[in-house]
């Protein structure tokens, strides 16, 4: 037979670490590096979160601006047009009073109230001061009645009664 002698337990051998060349091999860091690494990506989301609300809050600040400034310029429009509408309605009040075209624009002006029935009350007041605007009649030239006629009845010839109805009847 042979002279190689086998053992009779079987001694246990550590197998060799068997290397993958495709994977690569585990690192291990410090845990101060990780610790700043974590601190940096932190501070980079920080800043970029600030930056997000400082845009947002600049881009509402205008907006609130804009708005604020279109709200001015609408109020000033409801106001010329409430302006407006009193000047017509003081307008229509005249009008309706029969004020004469020449006078309406003086009338209006010395009219107060702000809605329809105040600025009636205040043309009524004002009509009825101004007696209605009653303007007179224009003036015949002055004449003398008595003119040709010496101021004395004509007679009838011989004192006739029937002439004189007759006279009397004509003119």
């Amino acid at each position: 037979m042979t002279e190689i002698v086998t053992p009779a337990v079987t001694p246990v051998v550590d197998p060799a670490p068997v290397v993958d060349p495709l994977k690569p091999a585990e690192k291990v860091y410090d845990q101060a590096y990780v610790t700043g690494l974590r601190d940096e990506a932190a501070a980079a989301r920080v800043s970029k979160n600030e930056a997000v609300a400082s845009a947002v809050a600049a881009a509402k600040a205008e907006h609130e601006a804009a708005l604020a400034a279109k709200d001015v310029a609408y109020t000033e429009l409801q106001n010329e047009l409430g302006a407006a509408w009193v000047e017509l309605e003081k307008l229509y009040v005249s009008i309706d009073a029969e004020i004469p075209s020449t006078k309406v624009r003086a009338f209006t002006a010395i009219l107060q109230g702000n809605d329809h029935d105040s600025i009636f009350a205040s043309a009524k007041s004002t009509y009825e001061l101004f007696d209605g605007f009653d303007t007179p009649a224009p003036k015949s030239p002055a004449y003398d009645p008595s003119q040709s006629t010496g101021g004395k009845p004509t007679l009838a010839l011989n004192g006739d009664p029937i002439m004189q109805a007759l006279i009397k009847a004509v003119s």
